[in-house]
């Protein structure tokens, strides 16, 4: 049983030579480990080059997000491997989370055509395995079988909503996925601002290009596959980000639920791609430096 690692980067060194150092110290390496460079700026190709020779490199033109990072790695993952491991830059792994991983899905086998099956970044104890429902990139090993047959994700989603509906398109293609509890790791980045209103606790994204993204893709997920009691909880949901930005928006404010604004129309429309007028931090800075 044959595993291609997949991290995807932009822009984070550092981040992406400590999960290569980690899966090279794996107790169970990866078959191939490939790493899909979403355009970046930095010193990334030369320190993955020079330092991980043994390393697939691929360097994409632009940055397609993660949408069409993991599009890309996907594609290029199921020519090497029986599973993908799909991983971002921000990830730290212990040095049996493959081997654990994999025990766990020898667990579960039997269970009908996995899909896939993930690690946990919390020790919950209990059963092995536990049925999930969807899934984020980070952490998940994802059956090349089933992407040969699903195809690949929408990577004109560009960022978020793209694992929630490929891990939903593996569900109505007959597939099972599993939580592997003895298989753990750790993510460092947090890109969300969190307040309580009426009593309970309301999460959401920060920056005006993260909620445009967020809002748009989930909002066409719902219509895609005609989830009418979510896209209600969407709606509801909604207000209270716009009632937090309000309350307690810290800087762009006005910014911020113009995005939330236009991500529900475009969402509505199904108008998607990456927006200009709604890129990353890190790619308006790149685009500035060429222009200076």
């Amino acid at each position: 049983m044959k595993v291609a690692a997949v991290v995807l980067t932009h822009n984070y060194t550092a981040g992406v030579t400590a999960v290569l150092e980690d899966l090279v110290n794996q107790t169970r390496k990866p078959d191939e480990i490939i790493v899909i460079d979403n355009a970046s700026t930095d010193k990334t190709e030369q320190v993955v080059r020079e330092t991980f020779p043994q390393v697939h490199y691929v360097k994409l033109e632009s940055n397609t997000g993660c949408a069409g990072g993991f599009y890309e790695g996907l594609r290029v993952g199921v020519e090497y491997g029986d599973f993908i491991w799909t991983l971002d830059d921000d990830v730290k792994l212990y040095h049996d989370t493959l081997s654990n991983l994999l025990e766990g899905l020898t667990q579960v086998a039997h269970l009908g055509a996995i899909g896939a099956v993930r690690c946990v970044i919390k020790r919950k104890g209990g059963h092995l395995f536990k049925k999930m429902n969807g899934f984020a990139w980070r952490g998940t090993l994802i059956n090349a079988e089933s992407v040969k047959k699903i195809g690949l994700p929408i990577k004109e989603y560009f960022l978020y909503g793209c694992d929630a509906e490929y891990s939903l398109r593996l569900l109505k293609a007959g597939y099972s996925m599993f939580y592997i509890q003895d298989s753990y790791m750790q993510f460092s980045r947090d890109e969300r601002d969190s307040h309580r209103l009426f009593g309970i606790q309301t999460d959401y994204y920060f920056e005006p290009h993260r909620l445009y993204y967020g809002f748009r893709n989930e909002i066409d997920l719902h219509i895609r596959y005609k989830e009418v009691i979510k896209m209600l909880r969407l709606i509801g949901y909604v207000i209270k980000v716009v009632i937090c930005l309000l309350l307690w928006g810290r800087g762009q404010r006005w910014e911020k639920i113009k995005a939330v604004g236009n991500g529900v129309m475009d969402g509505l429309r199904s108008k998607l791609g990456k927006n200009d007028k709604y890129l990353p931090q890190s790619e308006i800075l790149s685009r500035h430096e060429n222009c200076s």
